[in-house]
């Protein structure tokens, strides 16, 4: 996951412009594209990661505990 969290990082730098402008605004907006895009697969890779473990049987269940009101809130 590592390069992808260099191209989600190098994204939020140019997007805040850390380094001075960009020029054209096109490129603030291709940078948030890319950011957004690098964050959704970076969490369907961990989702696939995880399915892996699941079936794998490798996958910890950590008890906790919920206020059902909560949990059905979102339901």
């Amino acid at each position: 996951r590592t390069p992808l969290n260099a191209i989600i990082g190098f994204a939020e730098m140019l997007h805040g412009e850390i380094f001075g402008k960009l020029g054209s605004p096109k490129y603030r907006e291709y940078s948030l594209d890319i950011f957004n895009s690098a964050n959704h697969l970076l969490a369907i890779i961990t989702d696939i990661l995880d399915l892996s473990k699941i079936e794998s049987q490798k996958y910890e269940v950590t008890p906790e505990r919920v206020a059902p009101r909560d949990t059905l809130h979102w339901v």
